[in-house]
């Protein structure tokens, strides 16, 4: 399975991107992705399970930080979240020093025998 991060800055808000390669959301968990639960623990394509929390506390931070969450399923394969995080006071979050309006990519591969 391979993996991108992307993570892109403006004015308003700071986007970030992820990517998997390897399977998808099934389709019928696709608009429910993050309900607490939604996937109800089950197996998924790469062997291991979940509790069902991750993507749900994703958009809880998303949605503290005036942003959003989405789910989808890539046309080539795979899945990708969409994260936009928005900062409220205009301060913290999209003004810090260290951030310029940039684009950052993180790309990187799990070996199957890291399960």
């Amino acid at each position: 399975m391979s993996y991108q991060v992307v993570a892109t800055r403006d004015a308003e808000s700071v986007r970030l991107i992820v990517e998997v390669s390897r399977s998808g959301f099934p389709p019928e968990l696709v608009g429910r992705a993050f309900e607490p639960f939604a996937g109800g623990g089950s197996e998924r394509a790469d062997g291991r399970t979940g509790a069902g929390l991750g993507l749900a506390i994703v958009r809880a931070v998303a949605e503290a930080h005036g942003g959003h969450a989405k789910a989808a399923n890539r046309l080539e394969g795979g899945a990708r979240v969409t994260v936009v995080l928005r900062d409220r006071d205009n301060e913290a979050l999209i003004s810090h020093s260290s951030w310029s309006q940039s684009t950052s990519v993180i790309v990187g591969r799990e070996d199957d025998e890291r399960r």
